[in-house]
């Protein structure tokens, strides 16, 4: 099965018209795919934001490439029950041979959004 894509966020701003709408500003979060992994169009810098609501800790790995002294993939990083994680992702060092992000969840409990910065 093909990954699950996961849409990139482009948030507002920086020139806003006053008053922001009601939900304007608000970061829809998805759950990850366990089972067929996710993608993220990854075109430009942004911040990859991980929310685990689960009750307990769960591991995400991030796809990567070598560079600067990272020989690879971000494996296995674990966010404890309730916790957040963000991590600032350039298409230099994570960009695969499909063009997107890989983001490889254990559990649906993992929330993600990709915001283009």
């Amino acid at each position: 099965m093909p990954r699950t894509a996961i849409a990139p966020i482009t948030p507002l701003g920086p020139q806003l018209t006053i008053p922001v709408a009601a939900g304007g500003l608000d970061i829809a979060m998805t759950a990850g795919d366990a089972t067929n992994d996710n993608s993220i169009i990854l075109n430009g810098p942004g911040i990859l934001f991980l929310h685990n609501t689960g009750a307990g800790a769960r591991t995400v790995t991030i796809g990567a490439v070598p560079i600067g002294g990272r020989d690879g993939d971000i494996t296995a990083y674990s966010l404890g029950a309730g916790e957040y994680g963000a991590i600032k992702i350039h298409p230099h060092g994570y960009v695969q041979s499909d063009g997107t992000l890989y983001v490889d969840p254990e559990h649906a409990e993992v929330l993600m959004a990709f915001v283009r910065s």
